[in-house]
């Protein structure tokens, strides 16, 4: 997936810098960033203590 793919809402708003150059606010992008980050946490599994989880896309095993 390219950035220009999901750039429909999901991303800060990008502007033209040139006309064949685009780019992005650095605070915007990290605020997202960290976003992002958060909702990946609160997402993945809630494991008991003393099990470990092992991923691969979006499956998960616990040992």
């Amino acid at each position: 997936m390219t950035i220009y793919e999901i750039d429909a809402g999901q991303i800060p708003r990008r502007f033209n810098l040139t006309p064949r150059c685009v780019v992005w606010d650095l605070e915007e992008v990290e605020e997202w960033l960290e976003l992002r980050r958060q909702a990946s946490i609160e997402a993945a599994p809630k494991l008991r203590p003393g099990r470990m989880s092992i991923g691969a896309g979006n499956c998960f095993w616990t040992c």
